[in-house]
């Protein structure tokens, strides 16, 4: 996606916007409640450790990029208490009578801190200077708690990655208790790739999975599934999914990988996935895609005992976990398995093993009802299956969508239920989530793009956030004087949806969309492009354009599929 630079007038048109919401919230307060005005912004100083990591010495420097940007004020950096009011960034360096050290040392891996800190009067008048604390289970933790400051105190937008919105100088700090911990493991969005400059700022700034997790693998592929006629017959790029060889021969081609060897070397990066934070490693078998699945004699006989289609898949995974563990005692091999829709149902008895890990396609799922209405005949039978899985006792993970993936170009609103779908994920003990990304050979329009990941980057950490309010904050930072043009567009196309009674499917053809709302929404966004607007602003409007052209020309039979 083109990158354009931010004109004056769309600065100058955003800014008054954002100005007049700080206004009336600083109208309310008087400046005297502050923790610290932006009188002593001057006299902030940043305490990191001596032999501060790169991550902590990265967090440094990108404190003071974003200080400078806000305060207009330049911020200094040193290993010793200054006296001034001192950001502790980090864990080590903060002195015990700030933060307890044994209540870190208690924290997540991916649990940060902002705490404010004000001496008492006897230690203030000794000299004693009022101190602010972030701080975490680990260096990601503690950067994550650095962009959270700039986000949720200063008013700093990230709003699509190399795009930031930085507001006007603050009035003050307020007092600050602030503390955070993911829900899930894995916050991944494949539609990242979409981006070629300042992904990696976006995913600390968004706290999401901070090294990306490849695409777990082709949804569909273990729907050719065939049965080997042959005990023992299997081809060289086949894996026999039932049998002791399938798992020896993915064992195989994992231990190329490791050694940098055989053909495997150019590709293996796209079959495993390591935790920066545990270390663990995780296998995609599913992505694996150059090996042909099969199935065993064995494995359809298991199958049909267990009543579903993933016994023998599972069965192959736990050998393979197995051999993982005997060969490498002292790491920790996870084995990933994405099972189609048709795949869902859990075994009746087998168990797994603890290592291998499942991901569940929602697929099948209607993105325009809550995940948790029984009523939905599309959804129902994904939260009983998701049920059923978990009582099992493994890691579940969900592989869910953001657009449709037939005609990414068509309107999709699936963010009415975004929430309550992470929520019910949390409810039902999901591990991670996994939002599908794009081909990467496709390279056309992606409905309202950096408004879902947005949206769903902010759901992910905080699923308790205010939905309304995370829209509204994108929509005025992205779209500036057109956000409520697009605001209205968007209220539109969810009434259309609501109206129709149809299911939003992942292979929608937008056929719930009145010609009347294409005719008003179309009007509406060309009134919104003969105004003066930015550059920037006028080409997130072609978008929304290009997407109902497209609905156009599905109902007069004009696409073709080599426009999808």
């Amino acid at each position: 996606m083109k990158k354009h630079p931010f004109t004056i007038t769309f600065i100058l048109a955003f800014m008054s916007t954002h100005l007049l919401v700080c206004v009336n919230a600083t109208t309310q307060a008087s400046p005297e409640s502050y923790w610290r005005h932006s009188s002593d912004f001057a006299r902030f100083h940043i305490v990191i450790p001596t032999d501060a990591s790169p991550m902590l010495q990265k967090a440094g420097k990108e404190f003071q990029r974003l200080w400078k940007a806000c305060t207009h004020r330049p911020i200094t950096k040193s290993f010793i208490n200054e006296g001034m009011t001192n950001i502790w960034l980090g864990t080590r360096t903060i002195p015990d009578d700030l933060f307890p050290a044994d209540e870190l040392e208690r924290f997540h891996t991916e649990e940060y801190v902002v705490q404010t800190y004000t001496p008492t009067q006897r230690a203030a008048e000794k000299g004693a200077q009022k101190q602010l604390i972030i701080a975490g289970g680990s260096e990601f933790a503690v950067l994550y708690g650095m962009y959270a400051f700039f986000s949720q105190e200063v008013g700093v937008s990230f709003l699509e990655p190399a795009l930031t919105y930085t507001p006007h100088v603050p009035g003050g700090i307020n007092e600050i208790s602030l503390r955070g911990v993911p829900d899930f493991s894995v916050r991944e969005i494949g539609l990242l790739s979409r981006f070629t400059e300042g992904v990696q700022e976006y995913r600390y700034a968004h706290r999401l999975t901070p090294v990306a997790f490849p695409e777990p693998g082709c949804p569909d592929y273990y729907d050719a599934l065939l049965v080997e006629s042959t005990e023992g017959s299997a081809e060289k790029n086949t894996v026999v999914y039932g049998e002791e060889s399938g798992a020896l021969r993915l064992f195989e081609e994992i231990k190329m990988v490791l050694a940098g060897s055989g053909d495997t070397e150019p590709h293996g990066e796209k079959w495993f996935w390591k935790d920066p934070i545990n270390g663990t490693t995780t296998w995609l078998l599913a992505a694996m895609t150059h090996l042909r699945p099969v199935l065993s004699n064995a494995g359809r006989i298991l199958n049909e005992r267990e009543e579903t289609a993933a016994a023998a898949i599972i069965h192959t995974a736990g050998d393979l976990a197995r051999l993982l563990q005997d060969a490498f005692p002292d790491e920790t091999h996870r084995v990933l398995v994405l099972l189609p829709p048709s795949f869902l149902q859990p075994p009746r008895e087998l168990v797994p093993h603890p290592n291998v890990q499942v991901m569940l396609s929602t697929a099948a799922c209607d993105f325009s009802r809550s995940l948790s209405d029984s009523s939905s005949s599309c959804n129902a039978p994904f939260a009983g299956t998701l049920e059923g899985w978990r009582k099992l006792g493994i890691p579940v993970y969900v592989y869910d969508f953001l657009t449709n993936m037939k005609d990414p170009q068509l309107p999709f609103p699936c963010l009415d239920t975004l929430q309550s779908k992470v929520l019910f994920y949390i409810q039902k003990q999901v591990e991670g989530i996994y939002f599908a990304g794009l081909p990467s050979e496709y390279a056309g329009v992606v409905d309202m793009l950096s408004l879902k990941l947005f949206s769903a980057s902010q759901l992910m950490f905080n699923p308790d956030g205010d939905m309304e309010s995370i829209k509204n904050l994108f929509l005025r930072g992205y779209y500036g004087p057109a956000s409520e043009a697009v605001a209205a567009y968007l209220r539109m196309l969810d009434a259309d949806l609501n109206a129709s009674g149809k299911p939003l499917m992942i292979t929608d053809n937008g056929s719930w969309i009145t010609v009347e709302t294409l005719s008003k929404a179309d009007a509406l966004l060309r009134s919104v492009l003969n105004d003066t607007l930015p550059d920037p602003v006028r080409d997130r409007i072609s978008p929304m354009l290009e997407g109902i052209a497209r609905c156009h020309e599905i109902r007069s039979g004009t696409a073709t599929d080599k426009d999808s």
